[in-house]
């Protein structure tokens, strides 16, 4: 009953094999705090908050819908948004004869990568 404010980060998993266990724990907690003993009460759960944060979810207004947010509370960010620019570069590869050449192969070719597309700073590779 503590529980004022829910933060979802990735909610984009709810469509992947684990999302029924973050729907289920997010229904729980808004049936929660609708009950009429919790909602009369001064408890923090009674105005019970969720932020739900995604770079690749789709459908951000369904969303919104089912977390109860007004359609003005919802917010999308674009790119120009961030601090720091992002670079995206999308290379393709030889397919291996199983996973262990693949992986193999992998691990010589993302160092090349890494360090041609870098240029010395921090990178993230997908």
């Amino acid at each position: 009953a503590d529980i004022a404010l829910v933060l979802i980060d990735e909610v984009h998993i709810l469509n992947d094999e684990r999302g029924s266990s973050l729907e289920a724990i997010v229904s729980r907690l808004k049936l929660i705090s609708e009950i009429p003993e919790m909602s009369s009460s001064n408890l923090p759960i009674s105005q019970l908050r969720f932020i739900a944060v995604s770079a690749t979810v789709p459908n951000i207004h369904d969303i919104g819908d089912w977390l109860q947010c007004p359609r003005d509370g919802v917010k999308s960010y674009g790119a120009e948004m961030r601090p720091v620019k992002l670079h995206t570069t999308v290379l393709g590869y030889r397919p291996a004869k199983n996973s262990f050449m693949f992986e193999r192969h992998l691990s010589s070719y993302l160092f090349e990568v890494v360090s041609r597309h870098s240029k010395g700073k921090s990178a993230i590779v997908f």
